[in-house]
């Protein structure tokens, strides 16, 4: 025993060397959010005492302190305590949390500078493992959550190919959709309203109001499939390295001439693209996102007031963004600027697109938090001298979002989170003869989650949005039209597994983390322009998000089927419509 106690006593030794990093938010948390900023001032000046307990971690509270109010000096103070405490793989770990989920412009945050730390932290592990130094208080939560950042930083990614036992670098997505809709579900506007405008523009062009086997062939199934896919490189610092497919089918989904308004013909494309993208930390706590894409398409339709079987397109990007901590919340803005050489089958024409967007999110985690975002889009067509005609275009888009909790005298302790949103969006086409076209829309609503009406049920959740929809044509007010949109949907959480969602069991290779049943209820009501596809839908749909496991590198997936019933009452049409998605990644 004695002997047993002299051999472990240079582990226990030099074990009690070591820091629990954690004690650093544990220390930062003590202190009232209102003297955050005092207690950052102070503790810049007078440093505690090298005989108080919070002396080792002295820098690294610091930085918990300065990421709690956004003070983008907190990444060099984690960095000064990796190089106070280089053994410990928690601070590397904590480091690279606050790069992925804080810092950034886009979704996993500064993704690459994240991965780097979370791989010295998986060879600092190895390292003490082999100096018989791990296993200290909380190494096993170090160890569990180096695994639950790894894979939510990898989940964007899709499915991680990995080569020679490494960790992937290159990485695989896909996202397949079919449905048999009343609208093409790849165009912006949606089944009345684009039932509208096709029937009171074919009235324009033949001087006469269609009748009713005309309208009711309009109302029409347009059978539908999307499947876009990614093959992502990651070498080195660089963020991606993306080759793109995408095919697209839509059938009976455009009218090619307006003379004869019940004759379709499908849309079919093919896309692929290239893109290249990266993150910089910057000075001042600015973040940068920079990204270069080209894009080669045919669509083999006939445009409208075209009569060829093609369109090709070549599409090229330049994308930048910045982002910024402010206090307790971020502020990130992009400008992308696109263009596109477009032949629709008689010469080249060239569109110039500007595209600048703004999001600013009051609080980055927690209850009560305002989102405002909005972005603004100007099309430039160039004309051509077959195609004079130069149909430029520019969108505004604004949103805002406010999540709270629910009090309790409003039902609090049976209903989790509370999120109001409203917003407004409008599109103008300006045609070369001088017309307009403006569509705009005006929308609100509710969302209320984890609705807990009794402890043996799961929990539900309910979201209400109602949506005002016009569509005004300048010098030919007969092709106006206005609905008014209603949706309820209600949904009930089949399953729900937070430990599967942060570290799957190796034992099954599949592993739900999420089912939810949903039931979406619609109502599109006309208040001005044509009543006939004012139409009510109530379908039934089981969403689920999966864990597959018998990767290197677990990943989730996601898929979706469902059903839904649409009735056009005044048309007496009823359409059954089905509905398939599966994906992972992006």
């Amino acid at each position: 025993m004695i002997l047993c106690l002299l051999c472990s006593s240079p582990t226990l030794a030099l074990a009690a060397e070591r820091i629990d990093p954690y004690a650093c938010g544990w220390f930062a948390g003590k202190i009232p959010a209102t003297e955050y900023q005092a207690e950052i001032e102070s503790r810049l000046v007078n440093p505690p005492a090298e005989d108080s307990p919070e002396y080792p971690y002295r820098l690294c509270i610091i930085a918990e302190l300065m990421k709690r109010t956004g003070d983008p000096r907190a990444a060099s103070y984690y960095e000064q305590a990796i190089q106070l405490h280089p053994e410990e793989p928690a601070l590397e770990l904590i480091y690279g949390e606050y790069l992925q989920w804080l810092r950034g412009v886009r979704h996993g945050g500064l993704a690459m500078d994240a991965k780097e730390h979370y791989r010295r932290a998986q060879e600092k592990i190895a390292n003490l493992k082999a100096q018989e130094r791990w296993g200290a208080r909380n190494d096993a939560k170090t160890s569990d959550d180096l695994k639950k950042s790894l894979f939510y930083l990898n989940q964007a990614n899709g499915i991680g190919l990995s080569f020679g036992g490494n960790d992937p670098s290159v990485f695989f997505s896909t996202i397949t959709e079919a449905r048999n809709d009343t609208v093409a579900f790849d165009y912006q506007w949606v089944d009345s309203r684009d039932l509208n405008g096709e029937a009171l523009f074919a009235q324009s062009v033949l001087r006469r109001m269609l009748s009713n086997g005309e309208l009711d062939a309009l109302a029409r199934q347009k059978v539908g499939l999307v499947t876009s896919n990614r093959l992502r490189f990651q070498p080195g610092q660089l963020r991606a390295f993306d080759l793109t497919y995408r095919y697209l089918r839509f059938n009976d989904s455009k009218i090619p001439d307006f003379n004869d308004p019940t004759h379709f013909v499908n849309d079919v494309g093919h896309e692929i693209g290239a893109g290249i993208s990266d993150d910089f930390q910057l000075p001042y706590g600015f973040d940068l996102f920079v990204k270069a894409a080209a894009q080669w398409s045919r669509r083999t339709t006939p445009a409208l007031t075209f009569h060829a079987r093609k369109e090709d397109v070549q599409r090229y990007d330049a994308i930048a963004g910045l982002s910024r901590l402010i206090g307790e919340g971020k502020i990130v803005g992009e400008f992308q600027f696109t263009h596109q050489n477009w032949d629709p089958g008689f010469n080249w024409d060239d569109i110039n697109s500007y595209k600048g967007s703004m999001v600013y999110q009051s609080r980055l985690f927690g209850p009560n938090r305002l989102t405002l975002n909005g972005y603004f889009v100007f099309q430039d067509v160039d004309p051509s001298q077959t195609f004079p005609d130069n149909d430029n275009q520019r969108a505004i888009v604004t949103q805002a979002a406010y999540a709270f909790d629910v009090p309790d005298i409003l039902f609090g302790r049976y209903i989790y989170e509370g999120e109001t949103f409203g917003g407004f969006i409008e599109e103008i086409t300006l045609i070369a003869s001088g017309n307009e076209v403006k569509r705009q829309e005006f929308f609100g609503g509710l969302t209320l989650r984890r609705i807990e009406f009794s402890p043996a049920l799961n929990p539900f959740d309910l979201t209400f949005r109602s949506s005002y929809y016009e569509s005004d044509v300048k010098f030919d007010s007969s092709q106006d039209h206005t609905q008014w949109r209603n949706q309820l949907t209600v949904g009930y959480r089949l399953v729900e597994n937070p430990q599967v969602q942060w570290i799957p069991d190796r034992r099954n290779a599949i592993q739900p983390a999420l089912l939810n049943l949903e039931v979406p209820i619609r109502h599109d009501s006309s208040i001005e322009g044509l009543r006939e596809f004012a139409n009510y839908r109530v379908g039934l749909q089981v969403k689920g998000d999966f864990i597959f496991t018998r990767t290197t590198v677990p990943f989730p997936f996601y898929g979706t089927v469902g059903y839904a019933f649409e009735r056009f009452y005044h048309l007496k049409e009823n359409f059954h419509i089905l509905l398939f998605r599966l994906g992972t990644g992006f």
